[in-house]
Parts: structure tokens; C-alpha cells; sequence
């Protein structure tokens, strides 16, 4: 048996309150990647972070997908919340969005003590988290980038994957002790939906 993680990025924002929620276009993304990639998937438990775009893309994902059982509020899932060093971290981004670079690769490759630090105490707290979950639970989180990415380097340490974009993500199986992450297929690239918009 073995437990799934799949954890995606929030929908595009272009709501209101400055960008912080998403708006029309961000909701039929979300809908699109609900229902093309989502449904059927037969998720046990969903999981968002304390802001309130995650909660809005959930809501656009099980109405694309049309087979969410949500039956109560999503919780807060504790490695999308953690947030030590977190304003080093976005002045790396800053810097990183500054010279034009992608801001996970810029604080992987150009600040790599931030990505180390945080990668591993994010990594500490979902293997912890991970644990709390039975044999064959299928579990959805929507986070944030960089955060879910340098979780990712911290569970892998020997795999990275680029910066997510909106509704991207990636997958972590956990058999026992191992762990086994699928990404880069096109069931998390959504950019052939975004032309769509």
C-alpha cells in the first residue's frame, strides 16, 4: 500500500484585494484543471494554506472535477504553513524576480543555504505529517511557490524541479520510508489550458 500526495499552486491571480485572490480567468483555469485533471482521482483528504486563493482554486477544482467529496472545510496543511525565514526567502525571490530569473532555480542555485534550510524543515514536518495518514489515503494540497517546491528538495534531495505555474504541481508517494515523485507530465503542465483562456 502507499500514500499520495499531490500538491498543486494556486489558480492565477487576477481578483480583487491587489492579485491576492483569483478571479474569473484563475476560476476557469481552475475548472479546466479540475475537470481534465483531477477528476476520477478519488482523493480521501484536501488541504489548503491560510490564504484564501488556495481555498478558491479548491473550489474551482471540485467543480471541474465534479467527484470532490467535500464534505467539511478543507484544513491547513502544516508544511504549506510553515514560515521561518520566510522574508529572506521572498527577498531572494525579489532579487531572483529583479535579474529576470525564475525565483525557485534563483534560490536554489544562488542562495542555496535559504533552499537547505527551508527545504529540510519543510521536509521534517511533512514526513511527520505524512505519517498521521492511513495506507491508501490520496491526498490533495494547494500551496504556494517557492514553498512547495522547496519541500519537494527537501523530501527528494537529489531531484528539483523548475518554478510551478498557476495549478501546477507534482505528486509524492510514500511507500514506508521511501519516497517517489512524479511531475513534468502532462497531467501537471497546464499551459496548453492557458491558451484555452
Amino acid at each position: 500500500m502507499a500514500i499520495e500526495f499531490e500538491f498543486r499552486r494556486h489558480s492565477i491571480r487576477d481578483g480583487a484585494a491587489n492579485g491576492e485572490m483569483i478571479g474569473p480567468r484563475g476560476y476557469r483555469l481552475g475548472r479546466m484543471v479540475g475537470e481534465r485533471q483531477l477528476r476520477g482521482k478519488k482523493f480521501s483528504h484536501f488541504f489548503v494554506s491560510r490564504l484564501y486563493r488556495t481555498h478558491q482554486t479548491l473550489a474551482a477544482f471540485a467543480e471541474g472535477a465534479g467527484d470532490f467529496s467535500l464534505a467539511f472545510a478543507p484544513m491547513l496543511a502544516p508544511p504549506c504553513i510553515v514560515s521561518p525565514d520566510r522574508n529572506e526567502l521572498w527577498l531572494a525571490c525579489l532579487e531572483a524576480q529583479a535579474k529576470g530569473q525564475g525565483k525557485v532555480e534563483s534560490v536554489s542555485y544562488n542562495r542555496a543555504e535559504i533552499d537547505e534550510k527551508i527545504g529540510s524543515l519543510m521536509a521534517n514536518l511533512f514526513k511527520v505529517w505524512s505519517d498521521s495518514f492511513a495506507d491508501g489515503s490520496r491526498v490533495l494540497v494547494i500551496g504556494h511557490y517557492p514553498a512547495i517546491e522547496l519541500l519537494l528538495s527537501g523530501v527528494v534531495t537529489d531531484q528539483k524541479i523548475p518554478s510551478l505555474g498557476s495549478c501546477e504541481g507534482f505528486r509524492i508517494i510514500k511507500k514506508d520510508d521511501d519516497y517517489e515523485v512524479v511531475y513534468g507530465t502532462s497531467e501537471f503542465t497546464t499551459r496548453e489550458l492557458m491558451e484555452l483562456l
